[in-house]
């Protein structure tokens, strides 16, 4: 039985049992790919919520779930530093800052 080759990217059908025809040329993926290192936190949450999925799903989903958890700790430290501006400014009328005065003095 001969050996062929398939042009170049040294492929055979005796060393991967499938036609050198079936392959295409090395070409890379159309979106950019990275790697994560599988250590015992990621490993713990992968087991946990990945289920039945492929690991690389459940990393993606991790991922993304965090974002929005990054974007709405964001969001209410902004909030919290907006309501305490107009509470200083005065623009926020339910605090009385004569009546706080007056509170603590009475302490």
């Amino acid at each position: 039985m001969a050996i062929a080759r398939d042009g170049g990217i040294g492929l055979t059908r005796a060393a991967t049992g499938v036609p050198v025809t079936r392959y295409t040329a090395r070409v890379p993926p159309t979106t950019p790919r990275i790697q994560v290192t599988l250590d015992a936190e990621l490993a713990t949450a992968i087991a946990e919520f990945g289920g039945t999925e492929p690991r690389s799903r459940t990393v993606r989903d991790l991922a993304l779930r965090g974002a929005e958890a990054f974007r709405a700790e964001r969001s209410a430290r902004l909030e919290a530093r907006e309501h305490l501006r107009r509470i200083a400014t005065g623009e926020d009328e339910g605090y009385d800052f004569a009546i706080s005065e007056q509170l603590h003095a009475s302490r």
